[in-house]
C-alpha cells in the first residue's frame, strides 16, 4: 500500500454520534472560556476601574455600567473581534493538523483522517472548517448524518472528503475513492465516498 492509496476502516472504528457530540461540545466550551477571559482581560485593560466598580444591584445599573463598558471598548472590538475568529479557526484547524487534535477530539478518543488515512491538508481542513460554521452552529444539525452514514460522516465530513475514527484504529484495507452525489436544495454537489476494495479472484488466488 503506498503512501497515496485510499484506506477504508473497520465499520466500528468510526466515531459514533456520541464521540462527536462529546468532541464538538467539549470545543465549544473551550472556546466560550477563552473568548471569555479574552474579553474580561481587555476590559480590565482599556475600561476605567470606576467603571467596573458600578454598582450592578438592579436591572438599569447592569444595564448603564454595560454601556460604560461598551463605550470605552468600542473602539477595540473590531480588531479584537478579529483575533478571536482567527484563533478560533487556529484551534480548529491547527489542531486537528497534529497527531492528537483539539481538546475535544483528545476527551473523545479520536482523529480525523483523509481517504490516505492521514491528517487532512490544510486546504481541506480550512474548507472542512467553513462548512462546518453554520450546520455545527445550528444546533448540531450536521451530526445527525453520522447515524444515517455507513461510515459515520458529518455532513462537513462529506463534502471536504474528511472522516473521524477512534484515536487507535488500523486501517482495514485498500479501498477505492468513489464520487457520490446529492441535491443540496436544487444544486447538485459531489462528494468523495470510499468502498472497500475487495482483491479480485486471481489476486486471492495468488495470496
Amino acid at each position: 500500500m503506498t503512501a497515496t492509496t485510499a484506506i477504508h476502516y473497520d465499520v466500528n472504528d468510526y466515531a459514533t454520534t456520541l464521540r462527536r457530540l462529546i468532541a464538538a461540545l467539549t470545543d465549544l466550551v473551550a472556546v466560550l472560556l477563552v473568548i471569555l477571559i479574552v474579553n474580561y482581560a481587555f476590559a480590565y485593560r482599556y475600561v476605567p476601574a470606576d467603571v467596573l466598580r458600578l454598582p450592578v444591584t438592579t436591572a438599569k445599573e447592569r444595564a448603564t455600567r454595560q454601556a460604560r463598558i461598551n463605550e470605552h471598548m468600542r473602539p477595540i472590538q473590531v480588531p479584537l473581534l478579529g483575533g478571536l475568529l482567527l484563533s478560533i479557526g487556529a484551534y480548529h484547524i491547527g489542531l486537528r493538523r497534529l497527531h492528537g487534535g483539539t481538546l475535544g477530539y483528545r476527551l473523545a478518543g479520536v482523529r480525523i483522517v483523509d481517504a490516505t488515512g492521514r491528517p487532512p491538508q490544510w486546504k481541506t481542513l480550512v474548507r472542512r472548517f467553513l462548512i462546518a460554521l453554520p450546520f455545527v452552529s445550528f444546533f448540531g444539525v450536521t451530526y445527525l448524518l453520522c447515524r444515517q452514514n455507513p461510515r459515520k460522516q458529518s455532513f462537513h465530513d462529506q463534502w471536504s472528503g474528511t472522516w473521524v475514527v477512534r484515536k487507535a484504529a488500523s486501517p482495514a484495507g485498500p479501498a477505492k475513492i468513489v464520487y457520490q452525489s446529492k441535491l443540496l436544495g436544487t444544486f447538485p454537489l459531489t462528494y468523495i465516498d470510499l468502498e472497500p476494495d475487495e482483491p479480485s479472484p486471481a489476486q486471492q488466488a495468488v495470496s
